[in-house]
């Protein structure tokens, strides 16, 4: 079986590179590294990736937030918000696009690569989210139904 492929949305390079040594370092394919939500688009809907990292402050006109609409609205590509925006509209604008999971920066290795196997999974996956009181980690409906 071939290794996953993911796309790496990320305006800072900084970010970026740590993100793609740990995906390196744990055997995923890098499908590119873009830093603006327009490239993020088009790269993601012309390489066909089997999930997207994606920022929400991004260079260029469009946020992380509306290329995650964009590419949704014409693939099926699981997208991972992985962002330091702590504020609850913006996290409920995002969650309003259906990710399968939001991973709040900073964040370690070994929790950027269990949201992204959770998510290739089928799980949905909300880690590490800011002070304004939503759950620390969750992963689909529980059990019984709530």
């Amino acid at each position: 079986m071939k290794e996953p492929k993911i796309l790496i949305v990320e305006d800072v390079r900084m970010i970026a590179d740590y993100m793609e040594l740990i995906l390196f370092h744990n055997g995923y394919r890098i499908a590119g590294v873009v830093a603006s939500g327009e490239e993020a688009v088009v790269t993601a809907l012309k390489t066909r990736p089997d999930l997207v990292l994606m920022d929400i402050k991004l260079d260029g006109v469009i946020d992380g937030i509306t290329a995650a609409a964009m590419i949704h609205d014409q693939s099926d590509i699981p997208i991972i918000y992985v962002t330091a925006y702590t504020d609850k509209a913006v996290f409920e604008r995002a969650m309003s696009t259906n990710p399968s999971a939001y991973l709040h920066k900073p964040f370690k290795g070994i929790e950027l690569i269990n949201t992204i196997q959770r998510s290739l999974d089928g799980g949905r996956v909300v880690m590490g989210l800011p002070k304004f009181g939503g759950p620390q980690a969750t992963k689909g409906p529980s059990p019984g139904g709530s």
